[in-house]
């Protein structure tokens, strides 16, 4: 099961009409194997007629468009991936967030590796700060962890910060990130 996987599981169980991804690159590689009947991406470097050209922070201040589900892979920094969650939640039913769960400090870098070795940058601290104090979320370990979060059932108002670095996070990051099997996903999915 990868990302892919994960989002048509989402998107069949809702019978979701419309998908907006945040960070393309290719779209060939995701976006086009999404199983919906409108799907749109938004990446600052892909050129395609389905993907607005802008960062998601134009995207967000320019565009007040609902959707059933958003998948969050776009900048792996900490104010960008927080920021992109947050927004996401507001705009849809699910969100489902990339490269949650990093398996080596070298894979959180600022920057991604020019030997195309796996990058998951920051995006670990946002999805541990989303989570806390929530219920209705879940991070499926598999390709390099897949977050999913039902809206349904947020709480509004702000998320508790954290400040913790990698070395205390890797240890607790079953029970922080909310970690599950591909197994539990589905029957968590099914109780949706």
């Amino acid at each position: 099961m990868n990302r892919t996987d994960i989002i048509n599981a989402v998107c069949d169980h809702i019978d979701a009409k419309t998908y907006l991804e945040i960070g393309v690159r290719n779209f060939s590689d995701n976006l086009a194997k999404i199983r919906c009947d409108f799907k749109w991406g938004v990446d600052p470097a892909t050129v395609h007629q389905n993907v607005t050209k802008c960062t998601s922070r134009e995207y967000w201040d320019n565009n007040p468009y609902e959707w059933d589900v958003i998948f969050v892979d776009g900048s792996h920094t900490y104010e960008d991936s927080i920021d992109d969650i947050v927004e996401a939640c507001k705009r849809a039913k699910f969100v489902v967030v990339h490269d949650c769960l990093p398996t080596c400090i070298e894979e959180t870098g600022p920057s991604k590796p020019s030997d195309g070795s796996a990058w998951c940058g920051d995006v670990w601290k946002s999805w541990t700060q989303a989570c806390q104090g929530r219920n209705e979320m879940v991070c499926v370990n598999t390709d390099h962890g897949v977050g999913v979060i039902n809206t349904a059932g947020m709480m509004t108002g702000e998320r508790p910060s954290i400040d913790i670095d990698f070395t205390h996070w890797f240890p607790q990051r079953s029970v922080l990130s909310r970690m599950c099997s591909p197994p539990v996903f589905k029957t968590w999915l099914e109780r949706q």
